[in-house]
């Protein structure tokens, strides 16, 4: 449970970093979308359920900082997920192209559902395809910096192993 803990605060501390860093730069706004890559990690690493503990509590996050509907991206986030699960089989380690693309696929798919959610529940207005190609190129770049990092700070605080898999940590928690 601590490690959902700290992907969310994570998650909050890296789109409060984004957010001020477009200010600075004079943009109205970033396509990086920190909570998405923390949440494709997360279904690359993490057992289902604590998956799907730790999508919902970025999805949290991300509704709270970006004043969409309360449970929007709790919804989309936990939906691409759980949907997620038939291709991690694929990707071996969190590192490196193929877990750079899972992270494109991810923020794309994720991207797509939540404009799918406004439009079907919020708002009327255009549909914007781009924004969804831009967000996954963005986070996918972006991943190949940011999952390495998340990976030594779980290290450091001593709640994921070094370079160990799924597969691994769950033998270890049938072990303990």
């Amino acid at each position: 449970m601590r490690r959902v803990a700290v992907l969310a605060l994570l998650t909050l501390l890296l789109t409060a970093l984004g957010g001020a860093l477009s200010v600075a730069l004079g943009w109205s706004s970033l396509p990086i979308v920190p909570g998405a890559i923390l949440c494709a990690y997360a279904a690359l690493v993490d057992p289902p359920i604590e998956g799907v503990l730790t999508a919902a509590a970025i999805g949290l996050v991300v509704d709270a900082m970006t004043g969409t509907s309360l449970g929007l991206n709790v919804l989309a986030l936990v939906a691409v997920l759980v949907g997620s699960r038939l291709v991690t089989g694929f990707v071996t380690s969190p590192r490196g192209l193929p877990a750079a693309a899972f992270v494109g696929g991810f923020s794309a798919v994720h991207a797509f559902v939540a404009l799918l959610l406004l439009f079907l529940f919020q708002r009327r207005g255009g549909f914007g395809l781009l924004s969804v190609f831009t967000v996954a190129v963005a986070n996918a770049a972006a991943s190949i910096v940011v999952i390495p990092l998340v990976q030594r700070l779980l290290v450091a605080l001593r709640l994921e192993e070094r370079d160990e898999t799924l597969q691994e940590r769950l033998a270890g928690k049938g072990r303990a």
